[in-house]
């Protein structure tokens, strides 16, 4: 049986999430079909996360990965949201990855629909979700340092072989 080396690799890494769910009354017409504007409910909160990969030693830029549970921006949302977050967490554009989930559970997130029910809410939508959580995830990750070297805690260790988490 021919055998496939696993490459493997060691880096600081780091998650947190926040809350993503939309006021109630954001507007929420996905599709022609829908009964009513805004949404009525929250069967389940949706979450924002971001997953903070950082080179162990030195200082090289971090990748940032943040999933919002929504179904799509449109450009200039896309756009204005990626540079909040590059802003806030101090990135360069070629190392923040935004993917959506493509929930249909989520509001109607646009700011062009300000003059349907409930579409003055994208904007502040925009302005509190994903930010944060790669904010505080780089800073943590940033934080840590290898066992040994300068500024690690006395405790600090290396996972075991396999550990995820």
């Amino acid at each position: 049986m021919n055998s496939i080396p696993a490459r493997s690799t060691r880096c600081r890494f780091g998650v947190a999430t926040r809350d993503a769910t939309p006021p109630l009354d954001a507007y929420g017409r996905w599709w022609g079909a829908a009964l009513h504007d805004q949404k009525r409910g929250v069967h389940r909160p949706l979450q924002s996360s971001a997953a903070v990969f950082a080179p162990v030693e030195g200082e090289g830029d971090p990748l940032v990965l943040v999933t919002i549970d929504n179904c799509v921006f449109r450009p200039p949302d896309d756009q204005a949201l990626r540079a909040a977050i590059r802003k806030r967490a101090g990135l360069p554009d070629a190392n923040l990855l935004l993917s959506p989930s493509h929930s249909h559970s989520s509001a109607n997130i646009n700011t062009a629909l300000t003059h349907l029910p409930g579409g003055d809410q994208a904007q502040p939508f925009l302005d509190y979700s994903p930010g944060p959580s790669a904010t505080r995830s780089k800073r943590r990750v940033m934080r840590w340092r290898p066992p040994g070297s300068p500024g690690a805690p006395e405790n600090a260790h290396w996972p075991e072989s396999g550990f995820l988490g």
